[in-house]
């Protein structure tokens, strides 16, 4: 068999198993969520919608954030909106979207976010040669 061939079949093997892995666990994720996920993202949420329906100059007045966020998912805690504002206007085009569905764009969006960012540049100078897996000898 050629070498080349044996490595496609390899991949397409490994690609099946991790896809049969990680949509089950993906799918119970989206089904079985634990209580206060995205709490974060609630208060984002809330302060968008305040943004969009009480004028911007309003998202750090927590009485009405606290009300939003009751607004969005009544069994979450209240917490301040203290992030910049270019975080509630990240999330304000998903303020039409039910909270679950907005949490997970959000989700996986920071997530494709994440994985554009080498490791080479999210290691200090440092510990880039242990980011790299490697052991450092003198």
């Amino acid at each position: 068999m050629d070498l080349s061939r044996a490595v496609s079949v390899a991949r397409r093997f490994t690609l099946l198993g991790l896809g049969v892995g990680i949509v089950p666990a993906l799918a119970l994720n989206v089904y079985h969520r634990p209580a206060l996920i995205g709490i974060d993202f609630h208060t984002y949420a809330a302060a968008a919608n305040v943004g969009l329906h009480n004028g911007w100059s309003k998202i750090y007045d927590q009485t009405i954030v606290a009300t939003a966020q009751r607004g969005l998912v009544p069994s979450y805690q209240s917490q301040p909106f203290l992030s910049p504002p270019p975080v509630a206007w990240l999330v304000a085009p998903l303020h039409a979207l039910p909270y679950s569905v907005a949490f997970d764009i959000w989700a996986a969006l920071l997530l494709a976010a994440f994985r554009r960012i080498p490791a080479s540049r999210a290691c200090s100078r440092w510990a880039r040669h242990w980011c790299r897996g490697g052991s450092r000898t003198r």
